[in-house]
């Protein structure tokens, strides 16, 4: 089945969000010139879109707050939430203000995303980083190891992070043992 028009365009249209991903990955095999190369190519594609009037403020929001300005993520994801508030974007911004050094206004829009949206590892990872950094260091092992227990590989990044703080905290790491 060939398709047509619109959504043969919608179809070859970029996705940030994948750029993001393999740019996470890139940097997690040491590749870090190729990973700032999708990073860019992630903006671009958002530009792109939003000169189409799609809205790309989770893609672009997650990515400036990993790997770009925490408070730029800090703006785009606080208007996303007005427009689509949810557990989803709650996470979202909560990890962007934690990223930006405001963790203590990040905790309840965590604890939100975590109680109330779907049980994956992404955000209990990120309510357990937010725990670290407030020293709240028996919640922040109960959240990183939910998170691996989740997921053990949810992130090339982030999942090994999980493991690494685990560690730290004295408690043995979940997932595959290394190569």
């Amino acid at each position: 089945m060939a398709l047509r028009g619109g959504a043969r365009a919608r179809a070859a249209a970029p996705r940030p969000g994948y750029a993001v991903e393999s740019g996470e990955l890139l940097l997690a095999l040491g590749r870090s010139a190729e990973a700032a190369d999708h990073f860019a190519l992630a903006r671009h594609q958002a530009a792109a879109l939003a000169r189409d009037g799609v809205r790309q403020e989770p893609a672009l929001g997650r990515l400036e707050a990993d790997h770009g300005d925490p408070a730029e993520a800090v703006r785009l994801l606080t208007e996303e939430h007005r427009r689509h508030p949810g557990p989803a974007a709650s996470g979202a911004l909560g990890w962007a203000l934690h990223k930006a050094g405001r963790s203590a206004e990040a905790l309840p829009r965590l604890r939100a995303a975590v109680k109330d949206g779907p049980n994956t590892a992404r955000p209990a990872y990120h309510l357990g980083m937010v725990h670290l950094a407030l020293g709240e260091r028996d919640a922040a092992r109960r959240q990183l190891t939910r998170a691996l227990r989740l997921a053990p590989e949810f992130s090339p990044l982030h999942a090994e992070r999980a493991r690494r703080e685990l560690a730290t905290l004295g408690e043995p790491a979940w997932g595959p043992p290394p190569a």
